[in-house]
């Protein structure tokens, strides 16, 4: 394969944006007449971008140009076919016999690299080598004719170095990540003595309440429990009982019973023929005979007696349980006398008894000859 094939195969590498990265950086380094190609490729990375942008070239400042136009991929070929055609080779040889800038010139052709010294292009100031030498790209270190691709490029881009940048950025990534690792330890531990030191202190506090109970011995115990009995005592002795609650008042009764009335719960009348009953529920009174037309044909058979209670209306009854209260042991109640328990009362006279409600005025008479009910 001729150089000119090799050359060929080279420019089509540095267009292609699948390239390998180390062989597209060799290639910038190696080939200066490759370098706006280069800069159209969308494989190539912002540090050599960077780079390129830093040698001042024309040509390749006008490719940095057009790629920030947004021309990459069909420029980018045409700049590799033109490189190709116009004989745009210029390779860094590997003698080091001085043959001038004169050479580097003849090489790279009327749109190539400047073989000048310090220049963009490959070849130094002592020449970049002789005729018959024969064909091999440098690589971006290597050194060639005593100054070396290296040397040369420096001298015009400051010293840049693509894969020193690269190594400097992923330094301080990890950088960077080292030390939030190293602020989060010092966090972490920070908080750890902090919980640790809560948690002794609320255990010595404990244990300082706790100590001499846990150090006394079963006769102190029990010696302890001995000497509390009397202050339970003296305590309880001290104590103001609780006051008990005050009854409620009741109201006042609004009919009340004569003054002179007496607390009798039962009594028969002088003639025996009516007995009454009284407690704080109703007042009853039974008639052993009547005369009561009024009944009519529901009279009762038993026997008939009436009642008043703390609620509703006097009524009549017929054969109450309350009947068994009234038997002949009971006192008399003399004419013009009255009885009460609680709120009821009732009262003997002549034309026969009368019991109420001393509260709510409710009442009933009963005589042989008739009785009644209604309000005071």
């Amino acid at each position: 394969m001729s150089n000119q094939q090799d050359f060929e195969q080279i420019a089509r590498a540095a267009a292609d944006p699948n390239v390998d990265l180390e062989y597209l950086r060799s290639i910038a380094a190696s080939y200066p007449g490759l370098r706006p190609t280069i800069a159209l490729n969308p494989a190539a990375y912002d540090e050599l971008l960077t780079w390129l942008g830093s040698l001042r070239d024309p040509a390749v400042d006008a490719a940095l140009a057009a790629r920030r136009a947004g021309h990459t991929g069909a420029t980018a070929a045409g700049t590799v076919a033109g490189a190709a055609s116009a004989g745009h080779y210029a390779p860094q040889t590997q003698t080091g016999a001085p043959a001038g800038a004169a050479a580097g010139a003849s090489v790279a052709g009327g749109a190539g690299v400047s073989g000048t010294a310090g220049s963009a292009g490959v070849a130094g100031e002592a020449g970049a080598g002789s005729a018959g030498a024969g064909f091999q790209p440098m690589p971006f270190e290597q050194v060639a004719g005593g100054a070396g691709v290296a040397a040369a490029a420096a001298g015009a881009a400051g010293n840049y170095n693509p894969e020193q940048g690269e190594g400097e950025s992923k330094k301080k990534v990890w950088l960077i990540i080292l030390l939030v690792l190293l602020a989060i330890a010092l966090v972490l531990g920070l908080l750890f003595a902090f919980l640790r030191g809560s948690g002794s202190q609320g255990t010595d506090s404990d244990a300082g309440g706790v100590k001499p109970a846990a150090t006394a011995t079963p006769n102190e115990d029990e010696n302890a429990v001995t000497k509390e009995e009397p202050t339970i005592a003296v305590e309880t002795e001290d104590e103001t009982p609780e006051a008990s609650p005050e009854p409620t008042q009741e109201a006042p009764d609004r009919f009340p019973a004569p003054a002179d009335a007496k607390e009798i719960p039962g009594f028969i009348s002088p003639s025996q023929n009516i007995g009454c009953y009284i407690n704080n529920d109703q007042a009853y009174c039974s008639i052993v005979t009547r005369d009561y037309a009024k009944e009519g044909a529901g009279a009762c058979v038993g026997v008939f007696g009436m009642k008043v209670t703390k609620d509703g209306d006097a009524q009549q009854t017929c054969d109450d349980p309350a009947k068994g209260q009234i038997h002949d042991g009971l006192p008399t109640l003399d004419y013009g006398s009255s009885s009460k328990i609680g709120h009821f009362a009732c009262s003997m006279e002549r034309s026969g008894v009368t019991c109420w409600n001393m509260q709510t005025g409710k009442e009933f008479s009963m005589r042989r000859a008739d009785f009644s009910s209604g309000q005071r």
